[in-house]
């Protein structure tokens, strides 16, 4: 019987129309150009130029594999087909041959009848020798039997020979049919290997070009690289300035942060026999304190000031206006500032323009 063939036309011709498809064209996208866009654009068209022509040359091996394994399924076809004839050959030999026996054991079979005929009649004109005749009837009887019997063998045979040689008939044909098949698909195969083949051949020469290109890119770039180190030397410098910056404002923050401190009010009551009593922070030591537009001499030389009312009349509220006058960086400058309050309280508070985050932190410690 011939063996199963595996590779099939269907299979030829879908890799035939893999290996015909072509190089993929890279879509063209709209984007900003920067110094190494097009560096970067052929760095991308020579990557996928080298994976185009490593999958061509992978299905050209795989098309010569394919191309390989086909001739020796072809030259087993062959070897199957001469066998097939062989054996019909053979198996019409033996036809021919148990055509003769059984021609032969007819006659045989004719001559036996005709001597059984003769023993009749001879037992019929002669009873005396009724017995020798009867054995030789006996004996001519179990002959044709035999030849009977081998006669019904050899047509047997023959049945089985002429189905033998129906089977080979159809193997021959069968081979011949799969032998036309793979004659096609050889012819078919070796098409797709001269297309993937110049294939080939037009890759090698676009990656030629690519890489010229990506020569003159090169030669771009480190144009390009000598400008981003200049920008990149700016933006050093601009970074140390925005660090200045912000420290400045960071320093800004604090000194914000410390005026919040020293003018938010601080009021508790204490036990001063209706009075109230001041604790004024102000800027320097050689400030002057104002009360109601009075100079107030108590603490002069001091930041905290310090000083307390006549006795006042118990629930009411009581205003008073507080003014601050000093020099700084050779400017003079004046805070005002309205508080009111009432009796059996303590105020603390800062009067003045806002302090650096420095001699914030000194004065509340």
């Amino acid at each position: 019987m011939l063996r199963s063939f595996s590779f099939s036309a269907a299979s030829m011709a879908a890799m035939c129309c893999l290996i015909l498809t072509g190089l993929p064209v890279a879509a063209q996208t709209a984007a900003p150009e920067t110094p190494q866009a097009p560096l970067q654009r052929a760095l991308q068209d020579l990557e996928r130029l080298r994976l185009d022509l490593q999958a061509a040359q992978n299905q050209s091996a795989e098309v010569r594999q394919i191309l390989g394994k086909t001739q020796a399924e072809l030259v087993l076809a062959r070897k199957e087909l001469l066998r097939s004839k062989e054996v019909s050959a053979r198996s019409q030999a033996e036809f021919l041959l148990t055509s003769k026996l059984l021609a032969e054991t007819t006659a045989v079979r004719d001559e036996l009848l005709k001597k059984l005929n003769e023993v009749n009649r001879d037992l019929k004109k002669s009873r005396g020798a009724a017995v020798a005749d009867c054995e030789e009837a006996m004996e001519c009887r179990r002959q044709l039997a035999s030849a009977e019997k081998a006669l019904l063998e050899i047509a047997a045979e023959r049945a089985v020979l002429q189905k033998e040689l129906r089977g080979a008939r159809l193997q021959q044909q069968a081979a011949e049919a799969k032998t036309e098949i793979l004659g096609k698909e050889v012819a078919s195969a070796r098409a797709g290997l001269i297309s993937a083949e110049k294939t080939l051949a037009e890759a090698t020469l676009v990656r030629e070009a690519l890489l010229k290109t990506l020569t003159a890119e090169k030669n771009k770039n480190v144009a390009a690289e000598k400008r981003l180190d200049e920008a990149a030397s700016q933006l050093t410098e601009m970074q140390a300035k925005l660090t200045a910056v912000e420290a400045t404002m960071v320093s800004s923050q604090r000194n914000a942060d410390a005026s919040k401190r020293r003018l938010s009010d601080g009021s508790q009551p204490r036990a001063l026999d209706g009075r109230g009593r001041f604790i004024i922070e102000v800027p320097t030591p050689d400030a002057k304190l104002y009360v109601d537009g009075c100079v107030l001499d108590a603490g002069e030389g001091k930041v905290m000031r310090e000083f307390v009312t006549a006795k006042l009349q118990p629930g009411k509220r009581y205003t008073l206006n507080l003014k601050v006058e000093l020099v700084k960086d050779g400017r003079p400058i004046s805070v005002e500032r309205q508080v009111t309050f009432e009796g059996n309280t303590e105020l603390r508070l800062y009067l003045g323009p806002p302090l650096p985050a420095s001699r914030s932190e000194e004065s509340g410690n």
